[in-house]
């Protein structure tokens, strides 16, 4: 529910839902599910940020900020949040994308040199998330040919023995 709320830009009804999310996952003890909705409540509150949604007057959510600048620190603490818990657990590819929102996060705060770190720590996390990709690949492939290899040995020791029994039952006839 919280998706299609952001999807309608109603931006106070989507936090309502995901902070119901976050204490469902933190009353189930599930940190990767906590850490995906804290990244997501992060990017509310940027996309918050950016909108003019501050100044609506129906906006009265209790968690809803009153001005720029408080939606991009509560977009920066969820997000940094998100990125301590996806730290322990190691998925890297959330990482890489709480990374990317950090910076740009940090960005529209004015902490340039904040935003540059963020960035390549994205850059580092999404480098490491391609060439586990590339190693995975490179092993199936290589997993595949041996497999490919061995299949077509033992095809060709059937084929062998075929033969044999073929020819040993001709003789015989």
């Amino acid at each position: 529910l919280g998706t299609v709320y952001t999807e309608k830009r109603e931006f106070n009804k989507a936090l309502k839902y995901y902070f119901m999310s976050l204490n469902m996952n933190e009353e189930l003890g599930n940190r990767m599910g906590k850490a995906r909705v804290l990244g997501i409540i992060g990017n509310t509150y940027l996309e918050v940020a950016k909108s003019n949604s501050i100044t609506d007057k129906y906006n009265n959510y209790q968690n809803f900020p009153r001005n720029k600048t408080v939606a991009l620190q509560r977009a920066k603490n969820y997000t940094d949040s998100a990125i301590n818990i996806l730290k322990e657990i190691g998925d890297l590819t959330a990482l890489s994308d709480n990374y990317k929102q950090l910076s740009e996060i940090r960005a529209s705060l004015g902490d340039s040199e904040g935003a540059l770190e963020s960035y390549k720590n994205y850059t580092l996390f999404k480098d490491s998330v391609f060439n586990m990709e590339k190693d995975r690949k490179l092993t199936e492939t290589a997993m595949r040919y041996d497999f490919d290899k061995k299949e077509a040995a033992i095809k060709s020791e059937q084929e062998k023995k075929d033969i044999l029994q073929r020819n040993i039952r001709n003789s015989l006839i």
